[in-house]
């Protein structure tokens, strides 16, 4: 997917403002576009969306080893990946944030 094709997607899924997103919403388009991402066929690329984390001893390393490898890709595809990346963390972080503020909301202290 080029730079094109991919800014259409987005923009056909959240809006041109994303202002259709919700934590909910981007986990879903990122779980779709894993499915749907063919996995290149060089052997100097790794399978698109793919962290490896055979050999890593943490979460830093596996992070580390996906920023070595989009430094070597295409810039569309370099940025296509950091968009992605930065989204996922993103709004993973903000529904951790909702489901936290919704649970203090629906915890009930009952008085003594």
């Amino acid at each position: 997917m080029d730079m094109k094709d991919f800014r259409q997607t987005v923009i056909a899924e959240f809006g041109s403002k994303m202002q259709y997103i919700t934590p909910a919403h981007a986990r879903g388009f990122l779980e779709r576009i894993q499915t749907e991402a063919e996995p290149t066929t060089s052997l100097n690329h790794p399978p698109r969306l793919h962290i490896p984390s055979e050999h890593a001893q943490n979460y830093e390393e596996v992070v580390g080893e996906f920023f070595a490898r989009v430094l070597d890709l295409p810039p569309d595809e370099a940025a296509i990946q950091l968009w992605l990346f930065a989204t996922e963390m993103f709004y993973t972080r903000l529904g951790e944030q909702y489901s936290q503020q919704l649970a203090d909301l629906l915890t009930f202290e009952i008085p003594e």
